[in-house]
Parts: C-alpha cells; structure tokens; sequence
C-alpha cells in the first residue's frame, strides 16, 4: 500500500479535520508468513499456445504433468485433468492472442525435516548440474477426451536453484513453453512455484552439517620425539 489517502477526524464531532497519506510496506513479510518451511507449493494456471502449435498437435484436449525432482514419488503423478481446448484454437488468427485454457491446479508437497524426500532435495541442490534442481512442466496432447495422453508435445520450467539465489518465489510466473520436438517457443505457461522457504532450511541445514564436519574431528599432533 503506497501513498494512501486517510481520513482524519475529530474524536467528539466525527468531522474531517485532515487527510493523511500512509505507505504500508507488508507484501515480502507476509509472503514469508504465507509459505511454510516444509512444503514445496506448486501452481498451474493458464496454457497459451500458438494457433499453428494446436494444429500441428490435433489437439482436443492438454494436460499438464509437473515432474518435481525426484520428489513426487507417492505414486500419486502431479497431473492437472485434460481440459478441452478453446473453440477455433487452430484456426486463431497469427495477430490474435494466443488461444488459452486455464487448469486452476494447485498441490502442496510436504518435505518433512530429515525425511527421505528432505534428503533427495539436498542432493539436487548440491549436485553440480544445475538442472538438475528444474521442476519440469510437460504439455501433454491428445485429440479427444478419454484418449490416451501419449508423448509430452512441449514443455516449461522453474529452476530451483536460480528460485534459491534470487531470494524469492515464482509466483504467477509466466514461463516460456517450448516445443520438445523443435525447442521453439510456441507459448507460454501461468505456474507458481513456492519453495524458497524450505530451499533455504535445507541448504541451512546442509551448510551447518558441513560446518559440524568439518569442526568435529580429532586431530592429532606429534610434536619432540628424545630418545636416550
């Protein structure tokens, strides 16, 4: 809330007496409230694809599958339902906006201290491949309801370790979706991806176990050896 006009009024006769103008600064604090140390929280919102792209898939109907890490491994697949594509999506004119459908799809995917998945985050995040730390959406195609999904037609990405260094989450990101078949961009993907809480408790907690280690041995010295 940035320079905002207040009423000010009298006490006894309630009448406005002046105007104040506050600034509330809240957003990144309560940004921090909202997003727990023990969850990674995922979003996928709208998919905007290019009118040539729907006609190059025959596409009835897209779905979205997010590969998190080796995180989702409940054998639950993070996976929004396949919703239908927008009336007249391939034959959209180049200069009208792209033909979009959104999935309102959100999950929570708790990371409990010392738990197997805190584990499999750590090593990601130490790993020396950095994407090795993506979350992967992958756009999935298929020409009608209740067909198989097949192959991933196209897909975006957050990077969890970029997530970490710039200090925030994404939140109402718009990614770039790229063709997996020519890598051209052919549209874009809404998603959020909240996780820089927990990201910053285990990288803590890999630092301090690295600190441990490192201050925690014995050492020995062998210093005047007289002999007679």
């Amino acid at each position: 809330l940035k320079d905002h006009a207040v009423r000010v009024v009298h006490p006894d006769t309630r009448r406005a007496i002046a105007t104040l103008h506050v600034s509330i600064a809240a957003v990144d604090a309560l940004l921090r409230v909202a997003a727990p140390d023990d969850a990674v929280a995922v979003d996928v919102g709208a998919l905007a694809l290019d009118a040539a792209f729907w006609r190059e898939t025959g596409a009835g109907v897209v779905g979205v599958d997010v590969e998190l890490l080796d995180l989702n491994d409940t054998n639950t697949p993070l996976r929004t339902p396949m919703v239908p594509a927008p009336p007249g999506a391939a034959s959209a004119p180049a200069t009208a906006p792209r033909p979009a459908v959104d999935f309102g799809y959100h999950h929570d995917l708790s990371v409990a201290p010392g738990s197997h998945l805190e584990g499999e985050l750590r090593k990601v995040l130490l790993s020396p491949a950095k994407d090795d730390s993506d979350v992967v959406f992958f756009v999935y195609a298929a020409p009608r309801a209740g067909a198989p999904r097949g192959e991933a037609v196209a897909e975006a990405s957050v990077n969890l370790e970029e997530l970490l260094e710039s200090g925030k989450d994404r939140r109402g990101a718009v990614l770039p979706v790229t063709s997996i078949r020519t890598s051209a961009q052919v549209g874009t993907l809404t998603a959020s991806v909240v996780a820089l809480a927990l990201l910053r408790r285990v990288k803590g907690a890999t630092s301090a176990g690295a600190r441990a280690g490192a201050g925690g041995g014995v050492d020995v010295h062998v210093d005047t050896l007289a002999l007679s």
